[in-house]
Protein backbone atom coordinates (compact mmCIF):
# COMPACT_ATOMS: atom_id res chain seq x y z
CA UNK A 1 0.00 0.00 0.00
CA UNK A 2 1.08 3.57 -0.55
CA UNK A 3 2.43 5.69 2.28
CA UNK A 4 1.53 8.82 0.36
CA UNK A 5 1.82 11.96 2.46
CA UNK A 6 -1.10 14.25 1.60
CA UNK A 7 0.11 17.14 3.77
CA UNK A 8 1.29 19.02 0.69
CA UNK A 9 -2.26 19.61 -0.52
CA UNK A 10 -3.62 23.15 -0.48
CA UNK A 11 -5.57 22.70 2.75
CA UNK A 12 -7.62 25.85 2.26
CA UNK A 13 -8.68 24.98 -1.29
CA UNK A 14 -12.17 23.75 -2.22
CA UNK A 15 -13.51 23.06 -5.69
CA UNK A 16 -16.33 25.39 -6.75
CA UNK A 17 -19.75 23.86 -6.12
CA UNK A 18 -21.16 22.10 -9.18
CA UNK A 19 -17.84 21.72 -11.01
CA UNK A 20 -17.64 18.00 -10.19
CA UNK A 21 -20.78 15.88 -9.58
CA UNK A 22 -21.70 15.66 -5.91
CA UNK A 23 -22.19 12.29 -4.24
CA UNK A 24 -25.57 13.51 -2.96
CA UNK A 25 -26.70 14.24 -6.54
CA UNK A 26 -26.42 10.55 -7.39
CA UNK A 27 -26.35 9.64 -11.08
CA UNK A 28 -29.19 11.32 -13.01
CA UNK A 29 -27.69 9.85 -16.20
CA UNK A 30 -24.82 7.45 -16.72
CA UNK A 31 -23.75 5.15 -19.57
CA UNK A 32 -22.09 2.82 -17.03
CA UNK A 33 -23.52 1.58 -13.68
CA UNK A 34 -20.70 2.73 -11.40
CA UNK A 35 -20.73 1.59 -7.78
CA UNK A 36 -21.21 5.21 -6.69
CA UNK A 37 -24.50 5.22 -8.65
CA UNK A 38 -26.00 2.18 -6.89
CA UNK A 39 -27.19 1.13 -3.49
CA UNK A 40 -25.27 -1.84 -2.12
CA UNK A 41 -26.60 -5.15 -3.38
CA UNK A 42 -25.75 -8.68 -4.58
CA UNK A 43 -24.40 -7.51 -7.91
CA UNK A 44 -21.87 -8.68 -10.44
CA UNK A 45 -20.17 -6.19 -12.76
CA UNK A 46 -18.67 -6.65 -16.20
CA UNK A 47 -17.68 -4.98 -19.48
CA UNK A 48 -18.93 -6.16 -22.84
CA UNK A 49 -16.23 -7.31 -25.26
CA UNK A 50 -15.59 -4.96 -28.19
CA UNK A 51 -17.32 -5.67 -31.47
CA UNK A 52 -14.08 -4.69 -33.24
CA UNK A 53 -10.50 -3.88 -32.27
CA UNK A 54 -7.91 -2.79 -34.80
CA UNK A 55 -5.27 -5.49 -35.38
CA UNK A 56 -2.71 -2.86 -36.43
CA UNK A 57 -2.26 0.86 -35.69
CA UNK A 58 -4.42 2.99 -37.94
CA UNK A 59 -2.52 6.28 -37.47
CA UNK A 60 0.37 5.74 -39.88
CA UNK A 61 3.86 6.41 -38.48
CA UNK A 62 6.26 8.57 -40.43
CA UNK A 63 9.24 7.47 -42.49
CA UNK A 64 12.52 6.70 -40.74
CA UNK A 65 13.77 10.28 -41.18
CA UNK A 66 10.54 11.83 -39.88
CA UNK A 67 9.56 13.07 -36.45
CA UNK A 68 6.90 10.39 -35.73
CA UNK A 69 8.72 7.25 -36.86
CA UNK A 70 9.20 5.53 -33.46
CA UNK A 71 5.95 6.70 -31.88
CA UNK A 72 2.83 8.10 -33.56
CA UNK A 73 -0.11 8.54 -31.23
CA UNK A 74 1.02 7.23 -27.84
CA UNK A 75 -0.93 10.11 -26.29
CA UNK A 76 -3.45 12.23 -28.12
CA UNK A 77 -6.45 14.54 -28.07
CA UNK A 78 -9.40 14.30 -30.47
CA UNK A 79 -12.01 17.07 -30.66
CA UNK A 80 -14.98 17.22 -33.05
CA UNK A 81 -15.16 19.78 -35.82
CA UNK A 82 -18.35 21.30 -37.20
CA UNK A 83 -18.23 19.28 -40.44
CA UNK A 84 -18.44 15.88 -38.74
CA UNK A 85 -14.70 15.22 -38.79
CA UNK A 86 -12.27 15.44 -35.88
CA UNK A 87 -9.07 17.38 -35.34
CA UNK A 88 -6.29 15.37 -33.71
CA UNK A 89 -3.16 16.33 -31.84
CA UNK A 90 -0.84 13.41 -31.13
CA UNK A 91 2.54 12.70 -29.57
CA UNK A 92 5.28 11.63 -31.94
CA UNK A 93 8.84 10.49 -31.26
CA UNK A 94 11.73 10.20 -33.72
CA UNK A 95 14.77 7.91 -33.73
CA UNK A 96 16.57 10.30 -31.38
CA UNK A 97 13.61 9.82 -28.95
CA UNK A 98 12.62 13.49 -29.20
CA UNK A 99 8.91 14.06 -28.43
CA UNK A 100 6.85 16.58 -30.37
CA UNK A 101 3.14 17.14 -31.03
CA UNK A 102 1.61 17.02 -34.49
CA UNK A 103 -1.81 17.67 -35.99
CA UNK A 104 -4.08 15.59 -38.20
CA UNK A 105 -7.74 15.27 -39.08
CA UNK A 106 -9.86 12.17 -39.41
CA UNK A 107 -13.47 11.24 -39.92
CA UNK A 108 -13.40 7.79 -38.36
CA UNK A 109 -9.84 6.95 -37.13
CA UNK A 110 -9.41 4.79 -40.23
CA UNK A 111 -8.17 7.42 -42.70
CA UNK A 112 -5.94 10.19 -41.36
CA UNK A 113 -4.93 13.46 -42.98
CA UNK A 114 -1.70 14.82 -41.52
CA UNK A 115 -1.93 18.57 -42.04
CA UNK A 116 1.17 20.07 -43.62
CA UNK A 117 1.83 23.31 -41.74
CA UNK A 118 5.48 23.75 -42.77
CA UNK A 119 7.66 22.95 -45.77
CA UNK A 120 10.07 20.76 -43.78
CA UNK A 121 9.51 17.20 -44.99
CA UNK A 122 10.74 15.63 -41.75
CA UNK A 123 8.23 17.39 -39.49
CA UNK A 124 5.67 19.07 -41.74
CA UNK A 125 2.69 18.55 -39.39
CA UNK A 126 4.45 19.39 -36.10
CA UNK A 127 2.63 22.20 -34.27
CA UNK A 128 4.16 22.13 -30.77
CA UNK A 129 7.89 21.66 -30.34
CA UNK A 130 10.42 22.92 -27.76
CA UNK A 131 10.93 26.69 -27.78
CA UNK A 132 13.66 28.74 -26.14
CA UNK A 133 11.99 29.27 -22.76
CA UNK A 134 9.49 27.14 -20.80
CA UNK A 135 10.11 23.90 -22.69
CA UNK A 136 13.64 24.43 -24.01
CA UNK A 137 14.80 21.23 -22.34
CA UNK A 138 12.35 19.15 -24.35
CA UNK A 139 8.79 17.86 -24.07
CA UNK A 140 8.15 15.04 -21.60
CA UNK A 141 5.26 13.51 -23.56
CA UNK A 142 2.18 14.21 -21.46
CA UNK A 143 -0.21 16.93 -22.61
CA UNK A 144 -3.86 17.97 -22.61
CA UNK A 145 -5.91 20.23 -24.90
CA UNK A 146 -9.33 21.74 -24.29
CA UNK A 147 -11.72 23.98 -26.20
CA UNK A 148 -12.33 27.34 -24.53
CA UNK A 149 -15.51 29.44 -24.48
CA UNK A 150 -15.63 31.24 -27.81
CA UNK A 151 -14.01 28.39 -29.74
CA UNK A 152 -10.28 28.96 -29.20
CA UNK A 153 -8.07 26.23 -27.74
CA UNK A 154 -5.56 25.88 -24.91
CA UNK A 155 -2.94 23.22 -24.26
CA UNK A 156 -1.02 22.22 -21.15
CA UNK A 157 2.23 20.52 -22.16
CA UNK A 158 4.67 18.87 -19.76
CA UNK A 159 8.26 19.83 -20.49
CA UNK A 160 11.71 20.54 -19.09
CA UNK A 161 12.82 24.10 -18.48
CA UNK A 162 15.63 25.93 -20.20
CA UNK A 163 17.99 25.63 -17.22
CA UNK A 164 17.77 22.64 -14.91
CA UNK A 165 18.89 24.39 -11.75
CA UNK A 166 16.91 21.86 -9.71
CA UNK A 167 14.51 18.99 -10.25
CA UNK A 168 11.61 21.48 -10.11
CA UNK A 169 12.73 22.85 -13.50
CA UNK A 170 12.33 19.40 -15.06
CA UNK A 171 8.54 19.34 -14.77
CA UNK A 172 7.15 22.56 -16.23
CA UNK A 173 3.54 22.91 -17.29
CA UNK A 174 3.70 25.09 -20.40
CA UNK A 175 0.49 26.81 -21.51
CA UNK A 176 -0.09 27.25 -25.26
CA UNK A 177 -3.07 28.87 -26.98
CA UNK A 178 -4.39 28.93 -30.55
CA UNK A 179 -7.34 30.15 -32.57
CA UNK A 180 -7.15 27.55 -35.32
CA UNK A 181 -5.56 24.44 -33.74
CA UNK A 182 -2.48 24.78 -35.93
CA UNK A 183 -0.61 27.95 -34.98
CA UNK A 184 0.12 27.79 -31.26
CA UNK A 185 1.62 30.52 -29.08
CA UNK A 186 3.36 29.94 -25.76
CA UNK A 187 1.67 31.95 -23.01
CA UNK A 188 3.98 34.49 -21.43
CA UNK A 189 3.06 33.25 -17.92
CA UNK A 190 4.51 29.80 -18.66
CA UNK A 191 5.43 27.73 -16.79
CA UNK A 192 2.07 27.89 -15.05
CA UNK A 193 2.95 25.04 -12.67
CA UNK A 194 6.03 23.17 -11.48
CA UNK A 195 6.68 20.40 -9.01
CA UNK A 196 5.03 20.74 -5.62
CA UNK A 197 7.04 21.89 -2.64
CA UNK A 198 8.96 19.28 -0.59
CA UNK A 199 6.50 16.98 1.15
CA UNK A 200 3.72 17.53 -1.39
CA UNK A 201 2.26 14.52 -3.23
CA UNK A 202 3.71 15.88 -6.50
CA UNK A 203 7.17 16.88 -5.27
CA UNK A 204 8.98 14.35 -7.52
CA UNK A 205 6.95 14.05 -10.74
CA UNK A 206 3.92 15.87 -12.12
CA UNK A 207 3.12 15.10 -15.77
CA UNK A 208 -0.14 16.57 -17.07
CA UNK A 209 -2.39 14.23 -19.08
CA UNK A 210 -5.89 15.68 -19.06
CA UNK A 211 -7.19 19.25 -19.42
CA UNK A 212 -10.83 20.37 -19.39
CA UNK A 213 -12.57 23.76 -19.44
CA UNK A 214 -15.80 23.84 -17.43
CA UNK A 215 -18.28 26.51 -16.44
CA UNK A 216 -16.57 27.33 -13.15
CA UNK A 217 -12.92 27.02 -14.19
CA UNK A 218 -10.44 24.45 -15.46
CA UNK A 219 -9.49 20.93 -14.38
CA UNK A 220 -6.27 19.06 -15.08
CA UNK A 221 -5.28 15.44 -14.47
CA UNK A 222 -1.63 14.51 -13.97
CA UNK A 223 0.51 11.55 -13.08
CA UNK A 224 2.26 12.42 -9.82
CA UNK A 225 4.98 10.81 -7.71
CA UNK A 226 5.90 11.67 -4.13
CA UNK A 227 9.68 11.55 -3.59
CA UNK A 228 9.39 9.40 -0.49
CA UNK A 229 7.23 6.85 -2.38
CA UNK A 230 9.08 6.90 -5.73
CA UNK A 231 8.50 5.28 -8.15
CA UNK A 232 4.92 4.64 -6.99
CA UNK A 233 2.59 6.52 -9.36
CA UNK A 234 -0.73 8.22 -8.62
CA UNK A 235 -3.24 10.37 -10.49
CA UNK A 236 -4.00 13.83 -9.10
CA UNK A 237 -6.67 16.40 -9.90
CA UNK A 238 -5.82 20.11 -10.20
CA UNK A 239 -8.03 23.17 -10.48
CA UNK A 240 -7.44 26.63 -11.95
CA UNK A 241 -9.79 29.62 -12.14
CA UNK A 242 -7.84 31.16 -15.02
CA UNK A 243 -5.45 28.57 -16.62
CA UNK A 244 -2.38 30.13 -14.99
CA UNK A 245 -2.88 29.62 -11.24
CA UNK A 246 -3.19 25.93 -10.35
CA UNK A 247 -4.18 24.23 -7.10
CA UNK A 248 -3.66 20.55 -6.30
CA UNK A 249 -7.17 19.49 -5.32
CA UNK A 250 -6.72 15.84 -4.41
CA UNK A 251 -4.78 12.67 -5.13
CA UNK A 252 -7.30 10.35 -6.75
CA UNK A 253 -5.39 7.09 -6.40
CA UNK A 254 -3.74 7.33 -3.00
CA UNK A 255 -4.74 3.82 -1.93
CA UNK A 256 -3.53 1.86 -4.96
CA UNK A 257 -1.00 -0.93 -4.48
CA UNK A 258 2.46 -1.09 -6.04
CA UNK A 259 1.16 -3.69 -8.52
CA UNK A 260 -1.88 -1.56 -9.40
CA UNK A 261 -0.82 2.04 -9.77
CA UNK A 262 -2.50 5.07 -11.33
CA UNK A 263 -0.46 5.73 -14.47
CA UNK A 264 -2.61 8.52 -15.93
CA UNK A 265 -6.15 9.58 -16.79
CA UNK A 266 -7.96 11.73 -19.36
CA UNK A 267 -11.41 13.24 -19.81
CA UNK A 268 -13.80 11.69 -22.35
CA UNK A 269 -17.26 12.70 -23.53
CA UNK A 270 -19.94 10.12 -24.33
CA UNK A 271 -22.69 10.96 -26.88
CA UNK A 272 -25.97 11.81 -25.15
CA UNK A 273 -24.46 12.21 -21.67
CA UNK A 274 -23.51 15.55 -20.12
CA UNK A 275 -21.14 14.33 -17.41
CA UNK A 276 -17.60 13.70 -18.69
CA UNK A 277 -16.07 10.36 -17.78
CA UNK A 278 -12.45 9.39 -17.31
CA UNK A 279 -10.42 6.77 -19.10
CA UNK A 280 -7.91 5.63 -16.51
CA UNK A 281 -4.57 3.92 -17.07
CA UNK A 282 -3.72 1.34 -14.42
CA UNK A 283 -0.10 0.14 -14.34
CA UNK A 284 1.08 -3.21 -13.01
CA UNK A 285 4.59 -2.59 -11.66
CA UNK A 286 5.45 -6.31 -11.92
CA UNK A 287 5.16 -6.29 -15.70
CA UNK A 288 4.81 -2.51 -16.35
CA UNK A 289 1.83 -3.33 -18.60
CA UNK A 290 -1.01 -0.79 -18.56
CA UNK A 291 -4.75 -1.44 -18.76
CA UNK A 292 -7.63 0.99 -19.39
CA UNK A 293 -10.60 1.47 -17.05
CA UNK A 294 -13.63 3.75 -17.09
CA UNK A 295 -14.07 6.05 -14.10
CA UNK A 296 -16.02 9.07 -12.89
CA UNK A 297 -15.15 11.96 -10.60
CA UNK A 298 -17.28 12.47 -7.49
CA UNK A 299 -17.05 15.08 -4.74
CA UNK A 300 -18.30 14.25 -1.25
CA UNK A 301 -20.67 16.48 0.69
CA UNK A 302 -18.53 17.02 3.76
CA UNK A 303 -16.91 20.31 4.62
CA UNK A 304 -13.71 19.07 2.96
CA UNK A 305 -15.47 18.47 -0.40
CA UNK A 306 -12.85 15.85 -1.25
CA UNK A 307 -12.83 14.60 -4.84
CA UNK A 308 -12.45 10.89 -5.52
CA UNK A 309 -12.41 8.73 -8.64
CA UNK A 310 -14.85 5.83 -8.83
CA UNK A 311 -13.22 3.24 -11.10
CA UNK A 312 -15.48 0.66 -12.69
CA UNK A 313 -14.43 -2.65 -11.21
CA UNK A 314 -13.68 -4.40 -14.51
CA UNK A 315 -11.18 -3.21 -17.15
CA UNK A 316 -12.51 -1.59 -20.30
CA UNK A 317 -9.57 -2.71 -22.43
CA UNK A 318 -6.59 -4.94 -21.69
CA UNK A 319 -3.34 -5.37 -23.67
CA UNK A 320 -3.76 -7.45 -26.80
CA UNK A 321 -2.42 -10.98 -27.31
CA UNK A 322 1.34 -11.46 -27.55
CA UNK A 323 2.63 -10.45 -30.96
CA UNK A 324 0.07 -7.73 -31.65
CA UNK A 325 0.90 -4.03 -31.81
CA UNK A 326 -0.76 -3.24 -28.44
CA UNK A 327 0.27 -6.32 -26.42
CA UNK A 328 2.32 -4.37 -23.86
CA UNK A 329 0.84 -1.04 -22.85
CA UNK A 330 -2.33 0.94 -23.57
CA UNK A 331 -2.64 4.73 -23.31
CA UNK A 332 -5.77 6.89 -23.00
CA UNK A 333 -6.71 9.73 -25.36
CA UNK A 334 -8.87 12.75 -24.55
CA UNK A 335 -11.84 12.52 -26.92
CA UNK A 336 -15.54 12.40 -27.61
CA UNK A 337 -16.60 8.86 -28.49
CA UNK A 338 -17.63 8.62 -32.15
CA UNK A 339 -21.01 7.21 -33.14
CA UNK A 340 -20.33 4.94 -36.12
CA UNK A 341 -22.87 2.46 -37.48
CA UNK A 342 -24.60 1.86 -34.14
CA UNK A 343 -21.31 1.61 -32.28
CA UNK A 344 -19.31 3.85 -29.97
CA UNK A 345 -15.71 4.18 -31.15
CA UNK A 346 -12.76 4.97 -28.87
CA UNK A 347 -9.26 5.79 -30.11
CA UNK A 348 -6.31 4.82 -27.91
CA UNK A 349 -2.53 4.54 -27.97
CA UNK A 350 -0.59 1.35 -27.53
CA UNK A 351 2.64 -0.52 -27.98
CA UNK A 352 4.07 -4.03 -27.83
CA UNK A 353 6.82 -3.07 -25.42
CA UNK A 354 6.72 -2.15 -21.74
CA UNK A 355 9.05 -0.18 -19.48
CA UNK A 356 10.96 -3.44 -18.93
CA UNK A 357 11.72 -4.03 -22.62
CA UNK A 358 13.80 -2.35 -25.27
CA UNK A 359 12.29 0.62 -27.12
CA UNK A 360 9.58 -0.55 -29.51
CA UNK A 361 7.29 1.41 -31.77
CA UNK A 362 3.99 2.76 -30.46
CA UNK A 363 0.93 3.85 -32.36
CA UNK A 364 -2.80 4.51 -32.21
CA UNK A 365 -5.80 2.39 -33.11
CA UNK A 366 -9.44 2.16 -32.11
CA UNK A 367 -12.01 -0.11 -30.53
CA UNK A 368 -15.80 -0.34 -31.10
CA UNK A 369 -18.54 -1.24 -28.63
CA UNK A 370 -22.27 -1.45 -29.32
CA UNK A 371 -23.57 2.02 -28.44
CA UNK A 372 -24.80 2.31 -24.84
CA UNK A 373 -23.58 -1.21 -24.04
CA UNK A 374 -20.25 -0.80 -22.26
CA UNK A 375 -20.17 -1.78 -18.60
CA UNK A 376 -23.07 -3.60 -16.94
CA UNK A 377 -24.44 -4.81 -13.63
CA UNK A 378 -26.17 -8.18 -13.31
CA UNK A 379 -26.79 -11.03 -10.87
CA UNK A 380 -23.70 -12.94 -9.69
CA UNK A 381 -25.66 -16.21 -9.60
CA UNK A 382 -27.46 -16.06 -12.95
CA UNK A 383 -30.69 -15.41 -11.08
CA UNK A 384 -33.30 -12.67 -11.03
CA UNK A 385 -31.90 -9.49 -9.51
CA UNK A 386 -33.28 -6.04 -8.66
CA UNK A 387 -30.80 -3.21 -9.14
CA UNK A 388 -31.49 -0.13 -7.04
CA UNK A 389 -29.86 3.21 -7.73
CA UNK A 390 -28.94 5.72 -5.10
CA UNK A 391 -31.35 8.66 -5.01
CA UNK A 392 -30.45 11.07 -7.80
CA UNK A 393 -31.25 14.69 -8.44
CA UNK A 394 -33.99 14.68 -11.08
CA UNK A 395 -32.56 16.45 -14.10
CA UNK A 396 -29.17 16.88 -12.45
CA UNK A 397 -28.30 20.57 -12.19
CA UNK A 398 -29.97 21.55 -15.47
CA UNK A 399 -32.81 24.06 -15.53
CA UNK A 400 -35.17 21.94 -17.66
CA UNK A 401 -36.56 18.85 -15.92
CA UNK A 402 -36.74 15.70 -18.07
CA UNK A 403 -40.00 13.95 -18.83
CA UNK A 404 -38.59 10.42 -19.24
CA UNK A 405 -35.93 8.02 -18.10
CA UNK A 406 -34.40 5.88 -20.87
CA UNK A 407 -33.08 2.58 -19.51
CA UNK A 408 -30.69 0.33 -21.40
CA UNK A 409 -30.81 -3.45 -20.75
CA UNK A 410 -29.79 -6.62 -22.55
CA UNK A 411 -32.99 -8.60 -21.98
CA UNK A 412 -35.65 -6.18 -20.82
CA UNK A 413 -37.34 -6.55 -17.45
CA UNK A 414 -39.43 -4.31 -15.26
CA UNK A 415 -38.67 -0.86 -13.87
CA UNK A 416 -40.11 1.45 -11.27
CA UNK A 417 -38.98 4.97 -10.49
CA UNK A 418 -39.99 7.04 -7.51
CA UNK A 419 -39.88 10.80 -8.00
CA UNK A 420 -40.48 13.15 -5.14
CA UNK A 421 -40.67 16.75 -4.09
CA UNK A 422 -40.22 16.91 -0.33
CA UNK A 423 -42.72 14.36 1.03
CA UNK A 424 -44.85 14.24 -2.12
CA UNK A 425 -43.87 11.00 -3.88
CA UNK A 426 -45.05 9.45 -7.15
CA UNK A 427 -44.17 5.94 -8.32
CA UNK A 428 -44.08 5.15 -12.04
CA UNK A 429 -43.73 1.61 -13.40
CA UNK A 430 -43.22 0.03 -16.81
CA UNK A 431 -42.18 -3.17 -18.53
CA UNK A 432 -38.91 -2.87 -20.40
CA UNK A 433 -38.02 -4.34 -23.74
CA UNK A 434 -34.46 -5.28 -24.59
CA UNK A 435 -32.27 -2.36 -25.62
CA UNK A 436 -33.42 1.18 -24.88
CA UNK A 437 -36.81 1.54 -23.21
CA UNK A 438 -38.39 4.72 -21.84
CA UNK A 439 -40.19 5.21 -18.55
CA UNK A 440 -42.30 8.33 -19.12
CA UNK A 441 -43.31 10.82 -16.43
CA UNK A 442 -46.92 11.94 -16.77
CA UNK A 443 -47.63 15.63 -17.29
CA UNK A 444 -49.27 16.13 -13.87
CA UNK A 445 -46.23 14.77 -12.02
CA UNK A 446 -43.89 16.75 -14.23
CA UNK A 447 -45.71 20.03 -13.47
CA UNK A 448 -45.49 19.28 -9.76
CA UNK A 449 -41.74 18.65 -10.04
CA UNK A 450 -41.26 21.85 -12.02
CA UNK A 451 -42.86 23.93 -9.27
CA UNK A 452 -41.04 22.18 -6.43
CA UNK A 453 -39.34 24.76 -4.15
CA UNK A 454 -36.41 22.35 -3.73
CA UNK A 455 -34.56 20.16 -6.24
CA UNK A 456 -36.70 17.05 -6.86
CA UNK A 457 -35.14 13.60 -6.61
CA UNK A 458 -35.76 10.16 -8.03
CA UNK A 459 -34.73 6.56 -7.43
CA UNK A 460 -34.77 3.77 -9.99
CA UNK A 461 -35.38 0.04 -9.44
CA UNK A 462 -34.82 -2.36 -12.34
CA UNK A 463 -35.67 -6.04 -12.00
CA UNK A 464 -33.77 -8.21 -14.48
CA UNK A 465 -34.41 -11.86 -15.39
CA UNK A 466 -31.66 -14.43 -15.03
CA UNK A 467 -28.76 -13.39 -17.22
CA UNK A 468 -30.11 -9.87 -17.70
CA UNK A 469 -27.77 -6.88 -17.75
CA UNK A 470 -28.38 -3.23 -16.91
CA UNK A 471 -26.04 -0.96 -18.86
CA UNK A 472 -27.12 2.52 -17.83
CA UNK A 473 -29.83 5.16 -17.96
CA UNK A 474 -30.28 8.70 -19.15
CA UNK A 475 -32.90 11.35 -18.65
CA UNK A 476 -34.62 12.74 -21.71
Amino acid sequence: MSCLDLTGLDQGFRLPVGLVPSLSDGCPSTPIPFASCLEHGPYAFGVEPPTYRTPVPTLPPGQRNQWDYVEAGTYGVSLPLGDGSNIIWYLGVDTALTPRIGVSTTLDYITWNKLAVSSAASDSNVVIAPTTSCDAGGLLGGFGITRLPGGSLAALVSAQGVKLRSRRDAFDWCLHTTGDGVHWALDRDSPVYKLGLPGAPDDYITEVRGFLAMGGGYLALAQVVHERDAPLRHVALYFSPDQTTWHLSNVLSGALRADSQGHGAVFVTVPGYAEPLLVWEKLDSRTTATTLYFARLVVDDSGLRAVTADLFSQPALQPGPLGLWDSGQLFAWTQEFLSVGGNWRMVYGGGAGTYNTAVRSRGAGYVDWVAEQLGFVSSPAEDTVTVVTRPFRWGGRTLALPSALVIQTSTGGSAAVEVWCRSDTTTLSASLSAGAAALVVDSTTLRRLQTCPEPPFGQLRVTLPAGGRLYGWRQG
